[in-house]
């Protein structure tokens, strides 16, 4: 099995960015990857899924970080006090950590579900370290990604005769136990799909949603781990390897140009 070393990125807030670093197993052949969990209820069924993909990846010669973003996982805060603006930032801290990390300057970018979208501020993917992006089952949408949300407390609460909380526009107040609140929900509401797109290579890996013509699609049709119970989901083995395939061709293809 890849090492796997935990750590954190101290934020300029006094608050903190848990991560995990897979160096590759051997001399890398690929530039490091920043992988990056999706926000919310979605986190803990992800979680299991991109520490498979992390540990592939280092097999295959490409180091990667994994972090969680602001108030989710094991990082600081707590999730109503994040958000887009937050979240965007969190990215970008974590690719000065993965060049820092891997004593590069260039590095892949592949986020999971509603983290593409905080990829695709252009303040992320305009730096200049960013060789290409990986978006896996991407949500672009912050009012799309509401939606789920209260698709999903919907269908955990109505066994119990129970409905969820909403507030006055109709978005949910929590999912899964999760707090959202009036100003992420109002917040995610207002982050729309990006409308400027990437000078750079981007693929697109879902199986689930048509992919935008800046994009290079990779067809993957994984079971929608993200809403299942992540004690009664096993890894989507299959899945994993095309994600994983697809990532490391990025990275090898970034590291042959640097």
């Amino acid at each position: 099995m890849p090492e796997t070393i935990p750590m954190h990125i101290d934020l300029a807030d006094g608050g903190w960015l848990a991560a995990a670093w897979n160096p590759a197993d051997s001399t890398a052949v690929g530039a490091p990857v920043l992988l990056v969990a999706p926000p919310g209820c979605e986190y803990e069924r992800c979680h299991r899924v991109l520490v498979a993909v992390a540990a592939r990846l280092a097999e295959s010669g490409v180091p990667c970080l994994r972090i969680d973003l602001s108030g989710c996982g094991e990082s600081s805060g707590d999730l109503p006090e994040a958000g887009p603006a937050r979240w965007a930032t969190d990215v970008a801290e974590g690719l000065a950590e993965v060049l820092r990390l891997a004593r590069t300057r260039k590095a892949v970018l592949a986020g999971l579900r509603l983290s593409c979208r905080a990829m695709l501020e252009p303040a992320v993917f305009g730096h200049p370290a960013v060789a290409a992006l990986a978006l896996w089952e991407p949500v672009l949408s912050g009012e799309a990604q509401l939606n789920e949300w209260l698709v999903a407390e919907r269908a955990l609460l109505a066994p119990y005769g129970r409905v969820p909380q909403v507030d006055s526009a109709g978005r949910p107040r929590s999912c899964l136990g999760h707090t959202i609140g009036l100003n992420l929900a109002s917040e995610l509401a207002a982050w729309q799909p990006p409308t400027q797109v990437p000078a750079r290579p981007v693929v697109w890996i879902s199986g689930l949603r048509p992919v935008p013509a800046w994009a290079q699609a990779v067809d993957c049709r994984p079971t929608p781990f993200w809403d299942r119970d992540p004690a009664g989901e096993l890894i989507p083995t299959a899945a994993v390897a095309v994600v994983v395939k697809a990532i490391a061709t990025l990275a090898r293809s970034a590291h042959d140009q640097a």
